[in-house]
């Protein structure tokens, strides 16, 4: 699952002394499935009338600004065909991240145009800088792209989910805890749809999984319909710790048609309860803070609204200061957070009667990206 897949013009010198901020920023492009258009065939200089033609097809521009001559007054002046561009994305009103060598003097329109970041050359593999270069990028997709315009562009339009709702509780039995994780979706459908359709659950993270580990229990029941289908599953892939399988409709949806339906699986191993429980203890960090353990449901499909709910019960003893909610983009692993999500969610974490609450809504989620909260375990008690 990825991020949405868009375009960028990227402006920069073809210098040999600047091939490596030049392969940063298409690296970090890349991984944020943002696809640069002027930095293959090994950087040859584009004529102005097709760099013209790019930076109108593309939703926004990327300039790495560096230096290269000194003027007669002693100061770093950029390259004139980065200037050109600029100047190109300026009169086409293309929003535009000005990544900026240290050093140069910037005038005119750039002072107060686009997003500026600044860079040395010598610490262009630091982590802060790469940090921060990461979020500018992140940012200038997020701000050009709306978010239904987002979800078009990364989803299937033959039909959209109009609402989510999911439920992952964890609960206890003579064996100890176990998670219950249940789904209920509304699909509506745009045009006739003949294709299977995937639904998974996995677990977040590695954890240790005893040699007599039972597969995840499942169950699909139809909800509701506005004609009579039925729902056949065909398991891709089901062990203890995931679970997919393809969903095909009979008879075939056409436009208008609507299908609910509700998914219940139960294991042991969908997420880690405990520090011991980690294969691998890279803490994510949220708002300055590390947290091993974190869950949440990702969008596959454009979906209207997502509504998360998260509980705990007495026994497993978090402090609900200790839980934090956030979405990340996801790939095999999290890839970034997200932190403008935070201000569109609405998130309510309570305790009630010493129980764990965690509850979430959102419009719109991103496509591919992991809505959830993070956590502070508890101490494993000792047997």
């Amino acid at each position: 699952m990825k991020s949405a897949d868009i375009n960028v013009f990227l402006s920069c010198s073809y210098a040999s002394n600047d091939t490596k901020v030049n392969d940063l920023v298409s690296a970090v492009c890349e991984g944020l499935d943002i696809k640069p258009t002027n930095v293959s065939n090994g950087y040859v200089t584009l004529p102005p009338e097709e760099a013209k033609k790019q930076i109108q097809e593309a939703p926004f521009i990327i300039a790495i600004i560096t230096k290269r001559l000194e003027s007669v007054d002693g100061k770093n002046i950029m390259p004139s065909a980065v200037r050109e561009e600029i100047a190109m994305a300026y009169g086409l009103s293309k929003p535009l991240l000005l990544i900026t060598e240290k050093g140069i003097e910037l005038d005119g329109f750039m002072k107060s145009y686009g997003t500026h970041l600044a860079f040395e050359k010598e610490s262009i593999h630091d982590n802060e800088f790469i940090k921060k270069l990461i979020m500018s990028i992140h940012g200038a997709k997020m701000d050009i792209v709306t978010n239904h315009d987002l979800l078009i562009s990364q989803g299937i339009e033959d039909f959209y989910v109009d609402y989510l709702e999911v439920l992952y509780e964890l609960k206890e039995n003579e064996d100890g805890y176990y998670w219950e994780y249940s789904l209920s979706k509304k699909i509506i459908f745009n045009k006739k749809y003949d294709k299977p359709m995937i639904t998974a659950f996995w677990a977040t993270r590695d954890v240790e999984i005893p040699e007599d580990a039972k597969k995840i229990e499942f169950n699909l029941e139809l909800v509701d319909s506005n004609k009579d289908f039925s729902i056949t599953t065909n398991i891709l892939k089901h062990d203890f710790a995931v679970l997919e399988t393809e969903l095909s409709f009979s008879p075939i949806p056409e436009a208008e048609d609507f299908i609910e339906y509700s998914t219940i699986a139960k294991s042991k191993y969908l997420s880690p309860l405990f520090i011991e429980d980690l294969i691998d203890k890279t803490p994510i960090v949220i708002n300055d803070k590390e947290y091993l353990i974190y869950d949440g449901t990702i969008p596959i499909q454009r979906t209207k609204k997502l509504a998360l709910q998260i509980r705990f019960p007495k026994s497993y003893k978090i402090d609900s200061k200790d839980i934090t909610f956030f979405a990340a983009g996801y790939s095999s692993k999290i890839d970034y957070i997200v932190p403008s999500e935070d201000k569109r969610a609405q998130i309510n974490i309570e305790n009630f009667a010493g129980r764990n609450s965690i509850s979430i809504e959102i419009e719109s989620p991103l496509v591919g990206h992991l809505y959830g909260i993070a956590w502070k375990p508890p101490v494993k008690e000792k047997k």
